[in-house]
C-alpha cells in the first residue's frame, strides 16, 4: 500500500523481518558458541598432547643423561688402564737398563 508518506508495510512484513531477523541472531549465536566449544576442546587435547610429548622427551632425556654417565664410567677406565699400562711400560723400559747395567758389569 502506498500513502503519501511512502511505502506502508503490512504486518506480516513486519512479523517475518522481525522473525528472520530473529533467527539470524539464533544462529549466527549458536555458530560462535559451538565454535567457542570446539576451540576448547582443541585447546584441552593440544594442552594434552603436550605434556605427553613433554613427558616422552623428558624420558628421552633421562635416558641419553644415563647412557653418557655409562660411557664416563667408561672411558674414566679406560683412562686408568691407559695410564697404569704407561706406568708399567716406563718400569720395563727401566728394569731393561737395569739388567743391560749388570750384563754389562758382569762381562
Amino acid at each position: 500500500m502506498a500513502t503519501s508518506e511512502g511505502i506502508v508495510m503490512s504486518d506480516a512484513i513486519k512479523v517475518a523481518i522481525i522473525t528472520g531477523g530473529l533467527a539470524l541472531i539464533g544462529t549466527v549465536l549458536s555458530q560462535w558458541m559451538s565454535i567457542n566449544k570446539l576451540t576448547s576442546e582443541l585447546y584441552a587435547k593440544l594442552d594434552k598432547q603436550s605434556e605427553l610429548a613433554d613427558e616422552r622427551m623428558r624420558g628421552e632425556i633421562n635416558g641419553v643423561k644415563i647412557e653418557i654417565n655409562e660411557l664416563k664410567n667408561h672411558v674414566e677406565k679406560h683412562n686408568q688402564v691407559v695410564e697404569r699400562t704407561y706406568d708399567l711400560e716406563k718400569e720395563v723400559a727401566k728394569q731393561s737398563e737395569q739388567i743391560k747395567t749388570l750384563f754389562n758389569k758382569s762381562a
